[in-house]
């Protein structure tokens, strides 16, 4: 019976350190840019300013001029790592931490994307907005899509 015995040189430990310091400086490359992501959602939400409602009327406002419909759309793909990873994350869990904070993602985003349109328009506000969520499947992949709609306007100041 033949015992092998491995011993780390400088050479080997130096790579295992390079590897290391690679790994490091990738987990910091992707945690900077999902920071710069929520800065960037968070200063378009800031750049459009405007106010959204669901009701018609912006009291004690007055609606000067409807400007037109505006529409936003989100659409997500299901793959099948998000799926399988989203149950994992939810094991005995009574809610679907993942697909919660994909729904709020997309709601998030539709409405930055529906002010995006109503300042195209030189709207003051969007009234009456609904939030239409959908899932189809295209080609056996699922998508979860959200509709985000409202009524660009223009009140008296």
């Amino acid at each position: 019976m033949c015992v092998a015995e491995t011993k780390l040189d400088d050479k080997s430990i130096e790579n295992v350190r390079a590897i290391n310091n690679r790994r490091i400086e990738e987990r910091k490359q992707v945690e900077e840019a999902q920071r710069k992501a929520s800065l960037d959602t968070e200063s378009r939400k800031n750049e459009y300013d405007h106010i959204i409602l669901t009701t018609e009327s912006i009291s004690p406002f007055t609606v000067r001029k409807r400007l037109g419909i505006v529409t936003a759309e989100y659409v997500y793909r299901f793959t099948i790592s998000s799926g399988f990873a989203a149950a994992i994350d939810s094991i005995g869990e009574i809610r679907h931490s993942s697909m919660q904070n994909t729904l709020q993602e997309a709601r998030s985003t539709a409405l930055v994307e529906l002010r995006r349109e109503a300042y195209k328009l030189g709207a003051d506000a969007v009234v009456a907005v609904d939030l239409d969520y959908s899932e189809i499947s295209v080609a056996g992949t699922p998508l979860m899509f959200l509709v985000a709609s409202g009524t660009a306007i223009e009140i008296e100041k």
